[in-house]
């Protein structure tokens, strides 16, 4: 693959796979539904979990660069077989993110269609933005890249101005600190709700992937991290905030901000008329499409060097002449995406529904490949690093570690509960597939 991106690009991908704009339109709400008005606390958790994850990622990406991201990380610390395990890993959660990224565009879209007396179904517009996403992901990646990151830019300029007026205008009940405090006996509903919050961040490793696409990459994708860390996770807690005051800390005020499957374009319907909320939700709606192109961008990556590395078709290994992208494995999920928001649809889910889904599962596998990489950290430089930088690893350990507990235990309801059985299930059909 060809060398042409610098951070401008690399950076693109970290935050258009994370989609600020769409995080924030929507996760709020379903961590509310657990956290109550201690979202923001949720996100502040998230924030310092993923800040300490962040920097095994940083540390390895300073030493190697491929396309196999975390593969290559945890081939280095743990072995190759590990390496492989957890790109195929890696390669379930980008491509339910493509899926579940486009649902929401096109619950977006459908939305914002919807406040101005229009409706038509998000499958629909699911569909319509993974078709444009196989135009634009199919050219170069510098392209597609610089794209995704004016995209998110121009909708998060529009979310962080609604923010602000609101907390200006004090909401609907003040300014107050409460949303960052929590009773004892809401922990464990905490706990389900930094789920949400992790999910917003889940996709700040995908520059990773462009290990072999990027201008001197040692260099160039650990700035990338950092950076797309540190300004989403300051923006997340921030509107998180403006958005818990704008509908208010009272019992009813969150029960209102837990039902919404439009946050924030409903408190741009209260604070700026229907206009704004219009805009509010085509800006989240772009901007999921920016999630959907950026992960299938490192989806297709991964599935290209599993198919290099393992046993897997040779015709997902092929780079187009043209483009200089790995063409037919960006293609082959696209079309695997297309259907499964078509099966989404069928079984009569919402849009936001067959996100949470798929988001949900992922976030479920990506718990462990995250933990994977930090023990291969401790493992390939602990005798290198500080006490202090030692501990880093340890603290996203054990974290990670009850993040994931407090989704297992005690077992959700519904088909939630099988959520864990499914993430098992694709890893064991991996160490088969993978073994040799």
């Amino acid at each position: 693959m060809r060398r042409a991106l610098g951070i401008f690009e690399t950076t693109g991908v970290s935050i258009a796979m994370m989609a600020p704009t769409a995080a924030m339109a929507l996760n709020g709400a379903l961590a509310a539904s657990f956290a109550g008005a201690a979202v923001p606390l949720a996100f502040v958790l998230a924030f310092a979990t993923i800040g300490c994850v962040a920097f095994a990622f940083v540390t390895f990406a300073r030493v190697y660069a491929s396309a196999a991201s975390v593969g290559t990380f945890c081939a280095r610390g743990l072995g190759a077989f590990a390496g492989r395990l957890s790109t195929w890993g890696l390669l379930l959660v980008y491509a339910l993110f493509t899926a579940g990224s486009a649902a929401e565009c096109g619950a977006f879209t459908s939305a914002a269609l919807g406040y101005a007396g229009r409706s038509i179904s998000w499958v629909f517009f699911a569909v319509l933005a993974l078709v444009l996403c196989a135009i634009v992901g199919t050219r170069p990646a510098r392209t597609s890249s610089r794209a995704m990151l004016a995209i998110e830019s121009v909708s998060v300029l529009a979310i962080v101005v609604l923010a602000i007026a609101i907390v200006a205008r004090g909401g609907a009940t003040g300014n107050s600190i409460s949303p960052f405090e929590t009773s004892r006996d809401a922990l464990g509903g905490l706990g389900l709700a930094t789920v949400f919050a992790l999910l917003s961040f889940a996709g700040f490793e995908g520059a990773a992937t462009l290990g072999e696409e990027s201008l001197a990459p040692t260099r160039t994708i650990p700035r990338a991290l950092v950076t797309s860390v540190v300004v989403s996770g300051v923006l997340y807690v921030f509107v998180a905030y403006a958005q818990t005051i704008g509908f208010g800390t009272s019992a009813h005020g969150v029960a209102t901000y837990a039902a919404s499957s439009s946050p924030l374009a409903d408190l741009a319907l209260h604070f700026g008329g229907v206009r704004t909320a219009i805009a509010i939700a085509i800006g989240a709606s772009i901007s999921a499409f920016a999630a959907t192109l950026g992960s299938a961008t490192a989806a297709a990556r991964l599935l290209y060097a599993l198919a290099r590395d393992a046993r897997l078709p040779a015709r997902l290994a092929t780079v187009d002449a043209a483009s200089g992208t790995p063409t037919f494995a960006f293609g082959s999920l696209i079309v695997a995406s297309v259907f499964g928001c078509v099966a989404f649809d069928r079984a009569g889910l919402s849009g936001t529904a067959a996100f949470g889904a798929c988001g949900t599962i992922g976030v479920l596998a990506l718990v462990p490949i995250y933990g994977a990489v930090q023990v291969a950290a401790l493992r390939l430089f602990g005798g290198r690093l500080r006490a202090y930088e030692r501990a880093i690893p340890i603290i996203a350990i054990v974290s990670l570690v009850a993040t994931f507990a407090a989704n297992v235990f005690p077992i959700p309801a519904g088909i939630a509960a099988f959520y864990p059985a499914f993430v098992v299930a694709w890893f064991a059909l991996g160490a088969v597939l993978l073994r040799a």
